[in-house]
């Protein structure tokens, strides 16, 4: 009864929260829009978090905000108001000109849904970056949410607010939550899939499997990178059903085949439909064979003729992607499948932990050296306790998934400031998976400031 009723209070929650935001945005006063949005995050934050979470929601929604309106009224931050953000902003506010009937009838996945969300922004509540920035950091706010959520389902509540409190202050996070750029609703689509899955690895409940599953959808929708996700879900579940039937255990079997089906669909929707298929456009996918006569003659036919392609394909991309003043490995391009293994290992260590010392050219390029280092001090952290994270299929999820996507952002990306916008979108788990040994850390450093200050007495 009580669970009812708290249920219900939260119901009530969310639709005075949906009609204060429909009255504020409706105003269209850019000012009042602002000052009343800023309210109402915390308000959203109150009413809608629970407790033991408010605390790291609060900071990260601080510090988000402040820079957020400094950025509006103040001075315009370095980086929030050029390149790709300038571009999906002006896309969208032109589109939005056309009326709404042209928008919805020229809905695109990819780059540029994004760009058509902010045209229905524009066009609902008039122009005023500031709405789209917002729900950037809303998104980016409770993405943490999502992280205390992950690490409490795998480790326990200290991890789970050493995750938070670390994601909510982690600057290249809090940055990519306040530009007008794709990056917030992609990690927060994309982190969302990861906890229901984790939910599904659990307590087998197929709907958080399918909830997942669409969570991962939609972040593919927004950038065709997120895909291998929802080839990594499928071959988790092929791998457990295969375990379960090797065991000869019969109990939860239909749940367990059942997976199998919801990833194969989810694979199928994307194929069929090529929702967020704008990046894979120049890949040619070859018709598998129909026939079963000779059917492994065709099938190896058909796998080296797919190869050939990815090939071309990773090589056009390097190429299209080796210009500007941060560009690294130029010339170090794929064009034979031994090139593809012996790039994987050197693009991903250029891909996490550049910019690097002799790179740096401008002051700005301390910014990239500094997040780097971050991203050494993380992967240190994570290698330490790396035999106990592979023994948990939780975390050896986590850790197949971001080496999956690691490989695929990091086969393509070939300058510094792409890598740090792509990286960005995982550190969340990278921190997931180091806050046991941050943990053991803190527990040794209080040890030993206690153990001093009783030798002191």
């Amino acid at each position: 009864m009580k669970e009812n009723s708290l249920l219900i209070k939260r119901v009530y929650r969310v639709l005075i929260l949906f009609f204060v935001f429909i009255f504020v945005l409706a105003i269209r006063i850019p000012v009042v829009q602002n000052i009343l949005l800023t309210f109402a995050g915390f308000l959203m934050i109150q009413w809608l978090v629970p407790m033991e979470m408010k605390n790291a929601l609060f900071l990260a929604y601080v510090i988000r905000i402040l820079f957020l309106l400094f950025n509006t009224y103040a001075f315009h931050l370095p980086l929030l108001n050029t390149g790709d953000a300038t571009m999906y902003d002006s896309i969208g506010l032109q589109w939005s000109q056309n009326g709404v009937e042209w928008v919805l009838a020229h809905f695109t996945s990819g780059a540029f849904m994004y760009s058509w969300f902010i045209a229905i922004v524009y066009y609902t509540f008039g122009y005023n970056p500031f709405i789209v920035q917002f729900i950037n950091v809303m998104f980016g706010t409770f993405t943490i949410f999502y992280v205390y959520l992950i690490t409490e389902d795998i480790f326990s509540e200290e991890e789970a607010l050493i995750t938070s409190y670390i994601s909510s202050i982690f600057p290249s996070f809090v940055y990519f939550s306040l530009a007008i750029l794709r990056e917030a609703p992609i990690v927060f689509f994309f982190t969302g899939g990861v906890h229901y899955f984790i939910k599904w690895l659990k307590n087998g409940s197929l709907i958080s499997l399918v909830v997942s599953e669409g969570m991962f959808v939609l972040s593919v929708g927004f950038h065709t990178g997120a895909l291998v996700s929802l080839f990594v879900v499928f071959l988790i579940n092929l791998f457990l059903l295969l375990e379960w039937l090797i065991r000869k255990k019969k109990t939860y079997i239909f749940q367990k085949s059942a997976g199998i089906f919801v990833s194969l669909f989810f694979i199928w929707f994307e194929f069929e439909t090529r929702f967020g298929f704008e990046k894979l456009s120049p890949l040619q996918f070859p018709t598998p064979p129909t026939t079963i006569s000779n059917f492994l003659g065709k099938l190896i036919i058909l796998i080296k003729s797919f190869l050939q392609s990815l090939i071309n394909y990773i090589n056009k991309m390097q190429i299209g992607y080796s210009y500007g003043r941060a560009v690294y490995l130029p010339n170090f391009v794929v064009k034979s499948f031994p090139d593809l293994v012996l790039q994987i290992p050197v693009r991903l260590f250029y891909f996490l932990f550049s910019l690097f010392l002799w790179m740096i050219k401008e002051p700005i390029d301390l910014l990239g050296f500094f997040d780097a280092i971050f991203y050494i001090i993380i992967v240190v952290l994570i290698l330490l306790n790396i035999k106990k994270l592979v023994r948990k299929k939780e975390t050896l999820f986590i850790l197949i998934l971001l080496f999956a996507e690691f490989t695929v952002f990091g086969l393509i990306t070939s300058n510094y400031g792409s890598a740090l916008r792509h990286r960005a979108k995982f550190v969340g788990l990278l921190i997931i998976l180091a806050s046991p040994t941050v943990k053991n850390f803190l527990e040794r450093f209080n040890t030993n400031v206690l153990w001093r200050r009783n030798e002191g007495t």
